[in-house]
C-alpha cells in the first residue's frame, strides 16, 4: 500500500513503524473491522499499543508525531481501534502523573480498557467533601464494555481528575445505535455517587485533552487517506463507455480536490505535532482548530469517494460508505468530548 505520508520527513524508525502497521492494516482491511479487543491484544504483544505513553507506566515514550503516525495508520482500516488507542494514550498521561495511580496506568498500557471523559462537557456534579461524582455522560467510545473512566475536570474544578471503575460507581447503558465506528461499543454512563471514587487535583488535564484531540485528528486523516486510496483504485479499474473513470475530467477533478484535502489536513496535523509546546495550554486553540478541520476534511473526502463509486459506493463491500459513516461518527465522538470547552 503506498503511503501518502511520503511528503513528510520521516526517520528510519518511523518508516519501519509505518511498514509494520500497514501490514497489520492490510490484514484487517481484508477481514473487515471486528472486535477491538483481539486487534488490541495483538498490538500489545508487538509493543505498539501505547508507543507514546510515558515509560514509567510501561509505554514506549515516543514523541507526539510518531504516536500520531501509529494512530493514523490504524485508522485507515479500523477507526474504532484507533480511537481506543487514543483513549489509552490520553489516560496513561494522567495515570502516570501520580505515584498512586501508576498501577492503573500500567494496566491501561497492557490493554485494560480505559476511556477519557471531558468533565466540562458532561452533566456532572462533584462533591469534594464526600468525594462523590454524580451525573450522566452522554457518550463513551472505549471499544470495550465498562472501561475505567478517567474524568477530566468536573465542572468548576480545574485540574481535578476523578476515576470511576466498578459497576457500583458507573452504570453503563445499552449499546447506542451509531452511524459508524463499528466496534467502539458506544454507551452512555450514569455515575450514581453511591461509592467513593478516586480523585487527585493539579493533574495534567490540558495535555491529556490535547493528546485526545490530536489523536482524533490523526484518525480523521487516516480515514480520509483510506477513502482517497479506495476511490483512486476504483477509478483506475472501472471502465465506462470504453474509458477508465480516472480519465474523465469530472472524476479527476474530484480526486484532485480530495487529495488536496488529505495533504492539507495531514501536513497541518503533523506540522503542529512537531512543535515542542503542542501540549501546552497556549496551543489549545490550535489543537482544537486542527481537529475541526481534519474531521471536516475526512467527511468531504469520504463523500467524494462514495460519489466516485457511483451507486456501488453505497454497497458495504466497497467500504467507502463505511468510511463516510466512520468520519461522521468520529466528528460526533470528538465533539462530545470537547463540548462546551475552549474552541472545539
Amino acid at each position: 500500500m503506498t503511503s501518502r505520508l511520503a511528503g513528510l520527513t520521516l526517520d528510519d524508525e518511523q518508516r519501519d513503524l509505518i511498514a509494520v502497521l500497514d501490514q497489520f492494516r492490510a490484514e484487517h482491511l481484508a477481514a473487515g473491522p471486528g472486535e477491538v479487543s483481539a486487534a488490541r491484544d495483538q498490538l500489545v504483544q508487538w509493543g505498539l499499543w501505547v508507543i507514546g505513553a510515558p515509560t514509567v507506566v510501561g509505554g514506549g515514550g515516543a514523541d507526539p508525531r510518531t504516536t500520531l503516525l501509529a494512530v493514523h495508520r490504524l485508522a485507515g482500516a479500523f477507526p474504532a481501534l484507533a480511537l481506543a488507542c487514543v483513549h489509552a494514550h490520553a489516560a496513561s498521561l494522567v495515570l502516570a502523573a501520580h505515584q498512586r495511580w501508576r498501577v492503573r496506568g500500567e494496566r491501561a498500557c497492557t490493554g485494560v480498557p480505559v476511556a477519557v471523559v471531558d468533565g466540562r462537557g458532561a452533566d456532572l456534579c462533584w462533591d469534594p467533601e464526600r468525594e462523590l461524582l454524580r451525573g450522566v455522560i452522554d457518550r463513551v467510545d472505549a471499544g470495550e464494555d465498562e472501561p475505567l473512566l478517567v474524568v477530566l475536570e468536573p465542572p468548576q474544578h480545574d485540574g481535578l481528575v476523578v476515576l470511576a471503575s466498578s459497576p457500583g460507581e458507573a452504570l453503563f447503558g445499552p449499546p447506542q445505535r451509531q452511524t459508524g465506528l463499528l466496534g467502539a461499543h458506544t454507551r452512555s454512563v450514569r455515575l450514581t455517587g453511591e461509592y467513593i471514587v478516586d480523585s487527585e487535583p493539579d493533574m495534567p488535564t490540558v495535555a491529556a485533552r490535547a493528546v485526545f484531540r490530536l489523536g482524533c485528528a490523526a484518525i480523521a486523516c487516516g480515514i480520509a487517506e483510506s477513502a482517497l486510496e479506495r476511490a483512486t483504485d476504483y477509478a483506475r479499474q472501472r471502465v465506462q463507455f470504453d474509458t477508465p473513470l480516472i480519465e474523465m475530467s469530472a472524476v479527476r477533478s474530484q480526486l484532485a480536490d480530495a487529495e488536496l484535502r488529505v495533504r492539507r489536513c495531514t501536513h497541518a496535523l503533523f506540522g503542529l505535532a512537531a512543535e515542542a509546546d503542542v501540549l501546552e495550554p497556549a496551543r489549545a486553540g490550535d489543537v482544537a482548530g486542527t481537529l475541526r478541520s481534519a474531521t471536516s476534511d475526512a467527511i468531504e473526502v469520504a463523500t467524494a469517494a462514495v460519489q466516485v463509486h457511483g451507486g456501488y459506493g453505497y454497497l458495504t463491500e466497497y467500504r467507502v460508505e463505511g468510511l463516510l459513516r466512520d468520519a461522521v461518527s468520529l466528528r460526533a465522538a470528538s465533539a462530545a468530548f470537547a463540548a462546551g470547552h475552549e474552541l472545539a
